[in-house]
């Protein structure tokens, strides 16, 4: 058992998460977390970034179980604070979802029951390897090659696979299911593709160096979704998802260069519809089977991604002008929008236009409209009507700048209602309302994005915020999303009003982040949980935030108020 005795206000640290835990020391206030040697849990690392002071780039490192089960208002909390919590290297790891069989061939292979290389035994190559459901397995290689054949069972691949660096995984069975929590090496090296893993459903994987993706996923049949991120160079990808027959969405993104040439075969095998998303210098490096789509989702400071829905289901998207007043004069339905669905080749948008989406597919939008889009409360507002299920992404400020990296001033109004009253949208976490707007003077911003998203009864995620929120520019933003469950607001300043009603009578809305540098006064926060007594909640200030006197309304009184 260990105790860890962490002044406030300084680094917390935990390197080790397999030592047990049983008290953590702040200033002189012991907290007793567990019985003796019980590990480090959930609740004990919220209790630790609950008591915590105020730091600058510092982490909590913990083993991958626990950050995975943590809240993520816990994670938020700690990002306020200045912590970033981070996942221990634990060494690569089969974990058992039920009982599951590997065959072991190759020397100098050890395994352990726990991350520490000095307490696992050696196997014998030929050997098999039982791992009870719910259970795990580390290995080590020191030398030679390895292969682990998965015989029966289903299992779940995490870890670094620096811990055995030459290893073959043969898996004819469909044994393995999931392997996005596999850490890569800078140096890939040896390590051979992922093909043939025929119980693979979805990937999700980041290369930290150089690569070469030549046939990694090939003959994966059961893979329907996949995410690759290459951070370094991209050396190679024929083949990359031949004979993936169960694949319908793919997303390819490299940082660095791409020195393989456009290759025919990425697909080859493929008869599905599908959509591959490429970014980076990966664009325009494939030619896919006719009934697959290239959409380029790029995204950089001098090019961001226009406004891209992308269907989660058949869906259905369309732009209009809405009016709500009897006097409405139809003023703002001078404006200019274009659509594209590979962002790539744009084409004007008349109004009114259904666009149907299969799943996976996106439509983007952008549009010449410096001026702003909508300029009154009462003169009705462009408004996206989507049926099915989809999720957003990109800058809001393309329907202003036409997807350039210009800055613009949104008019009062400008965003009003913009995607209000719209059951559609599940995940709006990459829309971006910050970039490329600017908010030079304390009116620029009256009920800018005001019921931007309200009555969105499917929203699970809000979008990235105003770094600067003026007065009265969230207001009703995402008021009545009533499946809502957890919020995090973060901008360096907001003015008086700039939340008022801003998460208003959300039925389901039970924890709430408020990450605000810089709020003017008590006003700022006027009314922000207006009505939300449906269930209890706990709701987190920033520490200023305890010398204002908040009005009543702010938070229900069956809220709990913390402060960081």
């Amino acid at each position: 058992m260990s105790t860890y005795n962490i002044p406030k206000n300084s680094s917390i640290t935990i390197n080790d998460p397999g030592k047990s835990v049983t008290s953590i020391s702040f200033s002189g206030l012991i907290r007793d977390f567990s019985a003796p040697d019980s590990p480090l849990t959930p609740e004990s690392v919220e209790g630790i970034v609950s008591e915590a002071g105020t730091v600058s780039g510092k982490t909590i490192t913990l083993n991958e179980s626990v950050v995975e089960s943590l809240n993520k208002s816990t994670i938020d909390v700690a990002k306020a604070k200045g912590f970033s919590i981070a996942k221990a290297n634990s060494p690569f790891c089969v974990t058992a979802i039920s009982r599951t069989v590997i065959t072991v061939t190759g020397s100098n292979v050890k395994q352990g029951s726990t991350t520490v290389t000095n307490n696992a035994t050696a196997v014998t190559s030929g050997s098999d390897i039982v791992v009870s459901s719910g259970k795990q397995v580390y290995l080590w290689n020191t030398s030679g090659n390895v292969t682990l054949t998965f015989a029966s069972g289903n299992a779940k691949l995490s870890g670094s696979l620096s811990s055995i660096p030459n290893l073959t995984i043969v898996d004819s069975a469909g044994v393995i299911s999931n392997i996005d929590g596999i850490d890569f090496p800078t140096t890939v090296g040896a390590i051979p593709c992922l093909s043939g893993l025929t119980g693979l459903t979805e990937a999700d994987i980041t290369f930290p160096g150089n690569v070469n993706l030549a046939g990694w996923f090939e003959n994966c049949t059961s893979l329907t979704t996949a995410k690759v991120h290459v951070t370094g160079n991209l050396t190679g990808h024929s083949n990359l998802f031949k004979g993936c027959t169960s694949l319908v969405k793919a997303s390819l993104y490299v940082d660095g260069s791409t020195t393989a040439g456009a290759s025919t075969n990425v697909m080859t095998g493929l008869s599905t519809t599908g959509t591959f998303y490429v970014g980076g210098s990966v664009v325009n490096k494939f030619t896919l089977p006719s009934n697959w789509l290239a959409v380029n989702i790029t995204d950089t400071a001098s090019s961001p991604l226009p406004i891209g829905i992308i269907a989660r289901e058949a869906s259905t998207v369309k732009l209009y002008m809405k009016g709500y007043a009897e006097d409405y004069s139809g003023a703002d339905l001078n404006r200019t929008f274009e659509y594209s669905l590979n962002n790539s080749t744009w084409s004007t948008y008349t109004p009114d236009t259904v666009i149907s989406l299969l799943a996976g597919r996106a439509v983007f939008f952008r549009g010449d409209n410096s001026a702003g889009i909508t300029s009154g409360y009462n003169s009705g507002n462009w408004n996206f009507s989507m049926t099915g299920k989809v999720d957003l992404v990109g800058c809001v400020s393309s329907l202003m700048n036409n997807g350039t990296n210009t800055t613009v001033n949104p008019c009062e109004n400008c965003f009003i209602r913009l995607f209000d009253n719209n059951s559609a949208i599940v995940d709006a976490s990459k829309l971006d309302m910050n970039r490329h707007l600017a908010y030079p003077g304390d009116s620029d911003g009256i009920l800018a994005f005001c019921n931007f998203m309200s009555s969105c009864s499917n929203l699970i995620t809000l979008p990235i915020l105003p770094s600067k929120i003026m007065r009265r520019m969230l207001d009703n933003a995402f008021s009545r999303c009533d499946n809502l469950e957890y919020a995090y607001l973060e901008a360096n300043s907001a003015k008086t009003q700039g939340l008022a009603n801003c998460l208003a009578i959300c039925s389901k809305l039970k924890t709430v982040v408020v990450n605000i540098t810089s709020p003017s006064n008590a006003l700022t926060f006027q009314q922000l949980l207006f009505t939300n007594t449906t269930v209890s909640g706990v709701i987190y200030f920033p520490s200023v935030v305890q010398g204002f006197n908040l009005p009543a309304e702010s938070v229900p009184d069956n809220w709990t108020v913390k402060y960081f």
